[in-house]
């Protein structure tokens, strides 16, 4: 667990202002209406997030193929 959470850790990167503004302009139904800069913060932790769990699934392929790890925590 200690050791998921040191590379969940070094998954993580910060989104700039500008990814999470291309993100808000190419989903203009999403937000409907509303201002970019009251919503930046929630956007960019969206997107980190998203970020991270893409990177987490894919290390635990490379994992699975490589190893033949198992995740118990996922598959339980």
């Amino acid at each position: 667990q200690s050791f998921i959470e040191f590379k969940t850790n070094s998954l993580t990167s910060t989104i700039t202002d500008e990814e999470a503004k291309a993100y808000f302009d190419a989903n203009p139904n999403r937000f409907r209406g509303a201002q970019f800069e009251g919503l930046k913060e929630n956007i960019k932790n969206f997107l980190s997030q998203q970020q991270l769990s893409e990177r987490l699934k894919s290390w635990f392929e490379l994992l699975k193929r490589k190893y033949k790890v198992q995740n118990y925590l996922l598959e339980s």
